[in-house]
């Protein structure tokens, strides 16, 4: 026996869920024939683990026309099987087959024989064996997230390590190592850092890591499967009272698979390109870091965002206007002693001044949200000085932060509550030494596009109704938040074929119509105050377009000025059951013995009992003592009516009987109507036909001129009697689907002739055996 691995279907490199087909050919070698043919395959990965086939292995041909489990002398027979690799295959380094025929010979002796590989020339038996290559890769990246500045000198950062396999077997043993130390300097490490490991398999955060002396930020067994994402989180706080960190930092991948270390730089995020000793973001009491002639302590530049007070959200579409004693600038620009860096159209804005005085900035807010009417400007013009840096509620600090900043890079404030943003100001009274200000951020309402403070809910006073009946909605808002929504919109959507009921709605307990747009209902200028409740209640009617089944309304609170919705969307369903009397149809028949086999029930033709009749939907039915069958509500058909078809089982017929009518049967049935199926069944002779090629133009379906005259006697002969024709082929090394066509050309030539002089249904049975 040999047996062939076939591998094209492997990749390069190979994953798992590719397939290997085998190809067993076992042939007798010997003089007799051989039964009982059996093929045992064992399959075993490269570390030795026994593994199953996914498929077979299964028979496919043999080269003499045998069934499966038997060779005739000299004959080849051919079985295949199939194998889905998994990872540990590859891991592995490959899978290995050997297979075992068994068979006995007329005398009962077993006879067997092991495969053979014949792509291995070293020997018989030899095990196919498949190498799996493996491709180790790796690529890491580490970057910062998070920066935030917990006092002057003082940070807390977060970085994110990503580890991917990009090869195609699991890597195991690994080592991430991270030395802050040399990262940082001169600035210095505060504490402990923190690390937090996920997807690197039982790996765990180093609980001695500290970045100084011990470096490796993972402990235990730590491996990652191909095409897998491990990530690594690194909390950390430091001074930069000595200076601002120097380098770079670099992280360090081992894995047992892989080469060599593999390394990933952190492109410098906590730069100081102006050597003051402070990062960029700030601003310093020495240096000039925008070249404007002013030192970057008394370069007056006010900072700040527009944001949606509900969710944080940074708002972009904005504009400032800043105007002073020598006049005004709009857009980014110079003039009259102002400078606009940043002009709010991005979210963020920023300007400053070369000269002392009071400056006022006029704003445009932008379109998706309005001004707050919570968080109101401070009126009056505000010294720098003067304000209360948020960070460490002192006044002596340079900058001063009067708000929540930025979360990285995320587009929304770290903290968009009213106390870490308590004021903003437009209008300042600046003079020399006067310190920047940073997030003067400006707050809008009717912003938010996935609040979750406004919960809706709906209910229906039943879970069943017929067309006509009415159902009473009851919807309920709940506002958890600490904001009140006014002049707010609620919106209820009516399912297709349901009416609103004029004059049923209320709301709180008063009556309240809704504005109505087909099946949108809509109650206008609705106030909801913070930890509030509204409800609304409301009759629908269901009108006869509606569909069977469920019906679904669906209801949501909306802002009015923003379009957007502020509430999630409840729904209640209501089913629509069907009607007897019109929606369904009935189905009634019979199953007769149909004695004379003219396919009607004739005078005298009882029914018969027992039989088994089968619905396209799996239903059985069964005839009663008199061969009458009832099925109500069979079908709930379309108004211009629907096919419904009823076959009758053969098998549950009498002993000798058969169907002389059509079977299955196909009605048209119509909603409120019913509609009536009857079978016929009879006992009748069984007239055989034996055929062979013999009686065929040779390599053709054409029939010999012989049979077709004697097809005019065998017609002459069946129209005596009812009877059931049954015409039986044997092939001898012919196709099945040879000797099909030889069956039709047949079975077309009767029927031609029977169309002639026939009186009753001829039913046709046809068998291809060898």
């Amino acid at each position: 026996m040999e047996l062939v691995a076939d591998t094209s279907a492997l990749g390069t490199p190979v994953v798992a869920g590719e397939e290997i087909t085998y190809t067993y050919t076992v042939s007798n070698n010997g003089n007799v024939t051989l039964d009982g043919v059996a093929i045992s395959p064992t399959l075993t990965d490269a570390d030795g683990n026994v593994l199953t086939l996914t498929t077979g292995p299964d028979f496919g041909t043999a080269t003499s026309g045998s069934a499966e489990g038997t060779l005739l002398p000299g004959e080849v027979a051919t079985y295949t099987a199939t194998y889905i690799l998994e990872q540990s295959d590859i891991d592995a380094g490959g899978v290995s087959q050997t297979a075992e025929v068994d068979a006995t010979d007329p005398t009962g002796a077993p006879s067997n024989a092991v495969s053979d590989d014949p792509n291995d020339a070293t020997g018989s038996d030899d095990v196919t064996a498949v190498v799996l290559e493996g491709s180790p890769a790796a690529a890491a990246s580490k970057g910062l997230v998070s920066l935030d500045k917990q006092f002057p000198t003082v940070y807390d950062a977060e970085y994110v390590v990503e580890v991917t396999n990009e090869g195609n077997v699991t890597l195991t043993g690994m080592g991430i190592v991270d030395d802050l130390t040399t990262f940082l300097s001169p600035a210095e490490l505060n504490g402990t850092p923190t690390v937090t490991v996920s997807g690197l398999g039982a790996a765990t955060a180093n609980p001695n890591y500290d970045g100084v002396t011990d470096t490796q930020l993972i402990s235990g067994l730590a491996e990652l499967a191909p095409g897998e994402t491990a990530t690594v989180t690194i909390g950390l706080t430091f001074s930069v009272a000595n200076g601002v960190p120097s380098e770079a930092n670099s992280i360090f991948i081992t894995a047992s698979e892989l080469p060599e270390p593999l390394e990933a730089e952190v492109e410098q995020a906590l730069e100081d390109v102006d050597g003051d000793n402070a990062f960029d973001l700030e601003e310093s009491s020495t240096e000039d870091r925008d070249g404007d002639g002013i030192v970057d302590a008394r370069d007056y530049d006010p900072t700040g965002y527009f944001y949606c007070e509900e969710d944080g959200r940074i708002l972009s579409g904005g504009d400032v206007t800043v105007s002073g004693p020598g006049g005004s600038q709009s857009g980014v620009g110079t003039n009259a002693n102002i400078t606009i860096v940043e002009d709010g159209s991005t979210g963020f804005y920023q300007w400053y001044v070369t000269s002392p005085g009071t400056y006022t900035m006029n704003v445009t807010y932008p379109s998706s949200g309005i001004a707050s009417t919570n968080r109101l400007e401070t009126a009056g013009a505000v010294s720098p000085s003067a304000l209360v840096d948020v960070i460490t509620g002192t006044t002596t600090t340079d900058p001063r932060v009067i708000g929540s900043g930025e979360f990285g890079a995320t587009g929304e404030l770290a903290d968009f509550s009213e106390a870490a943003n308590p004021s903003f100001y437009f209008t300042f009274d600046i003079q020399a030494g006067d310190p920047a200000v940073f997030n003067n951020n400006i707050p809008l309402r009717d912003c938010a596009i996935n609040p979750a403070d406004v919960g809706a809910t709906k209910a229906a006073d039943r879970s069943t109704v017929e067309k006509g009946g009415t159902v009473v909605y009851t919807l309920t808002f709940d506002n958890d938040g600490g904001i009140d929504r006014n002049d707010v919109n609620i919106v209820d959507t009516l399912p297709v074929g349901m009416l609103y009921l004029p004059e049923s709605a209320t709301v709180n307990g008063v009556q309240v119509e809704p504005s109505i747009n087909g099946r949108r209902l809509t109650w206008t200028n609705q106030d909801l105050l913070s930890n509030g409740t509204t409800t609304i209640v409301l009759t629908a009617r269901v009108s006869t377009a509606a569909e069977l089944g469920d019906l679904t309304n669906r209801t949501v609170m909306i802002d009015p000025v923003t379009g957007q919705a502020i509430s999630n969307e409840a729904k209640a369903v209501v089913r629509l059951e069907p009607e007897h009397v019109f929606d369904c149809s009935d189905v009634i028949g019979k199953v007769f013995d149909d004695r004379n086999g003219n396919g009607y029930q004739d005078k005298g033709e009882t029914g018969l009992a027992g039989v088994r009749v089968v619905g396209v939907n799996g239903d059985l039915i069964t005839t009663d003592q008199h061969g009458r069958f009832n099925v109500p509500c069979a079908s709930l058909p379309e108004k211009i009516g629907s096919n419904f078809i009823l076959k009758v089982d053969e098998r549950s017929l009498p002993s000798g009987y058969r169907v002389t009518t059509e079977n299955p049967r196909v009605v048209r049935v119509t909603p409120g109507k019913s509609a009536k199926i009857n079978f016929g069944a009879g006992i009748t002779d069984v007239v055989d036909v034996e055929l062979s090629a013999g009686a065929f133009v040779s390599g053709t379906a054409e029939p010999v001129d012989a049979l077709k005259a004697g097809v005019g006697s065998l017609v002459r002969q069946l129209e005596q009697k009812p009877s059931v024709l049954r015409l039986n082929y044997t092939r001898k090394g012919e196709s099945r689907e040879t000797a099909r066509q030889r069956l039709d050309a047949v079975e077309k030539l009767i029927r031609s002739e029977w169309r002639k002089r026939g009186r009753f249904n001829l039913n046709i049975e046809r068998t291809v055996k060898r």
